[in-house]
């Protein structure tokens, strides 16, 4: 199965074709192109890295974009960010770089989405808001991920940290904007938070 596994399948172009056509169903050729072009860079800069719940950053991103698929959202820009959103945060990759490859308009969601190091949930959260709703769409995409393997997560403390913020900053967040994503971070937080007591 695809799913959660990419960073091991990364160099088979048929799994590569197989990934793209669960993101992309039916896309133009261009825009297949852009996706698997993506997805191959990325799987590149990643590398084996991985993430405080041990999964590789890789299959964190590919997980994302099918968060993004699951809610109806399938347009390239924002499967090509979902897959690039650690880029800047995890790799010695400039911004510039970025916008070269895939254009302004993907960079700056990029750069909207990175975490500053030492910087708190609400300040992340209030610059996805700045830069529009697209940004928004995939923090939250991007947190209902990680909500879903927090029980994975090595430090305990961290882990508190991460599902208080979700409560008092993320879900809130989608309950106002998105809130058939805000129904299902509901229930992973809770089932989460039952583990904890």
């Amino acid at each position: 199965m695809v799913h959660g596994k990419y960073a091991a399948m990364r160099d088979d172009s048929r799994r590569t074709r197989l990934a793209v056509d669960l993101l992309l169903p039916g896309g133009a050729p261009r825009a297949r192109a852009a996706v698997t072009a993506a997805l191959e860079w990325a799987a590149e800069l990643y590398g084996t890295a991985e993430r405080e719940d041990g999964r590789s950053v890789m299959s964190h991103a590919y997980d994302v974009a099918r968060n993004m698929a699951h809610f109806g959202r399938q347009d390239v820009e924002t499967i090509l960010v979902a897959l690039l959103h650690d880029v800047l945060e995890t790799t010695d990759t400039a911004a510039a770089e970025l916008e070269r490859r895939f254009g302004a308009r993907v960079a700056g969601l990029v750069v909207a989405l990175t975490n500053e190091p030492g910087e708190d949930p609400a300040t992340s959260a209030r610059r996805a808001v700045q830069a529009g709703p697209e940004a928004v769409f995939l923090r939250l995409c991007d947190r209902l991920d990680g909500l879903r393997h927090a029980a994975q997560r090595r430090d305990l403390e961290s882990r508190r940290r991460f599902l208080t913020s979700t409560r008092e900053v993320y879900l809130p967040l989608a309950l106002e904007r998105f809130p058939e994503i805000a129904a299902e971070m509901a229930k992973a937080l809770a089932a989460e938070e039952r583990t904890l007591q």
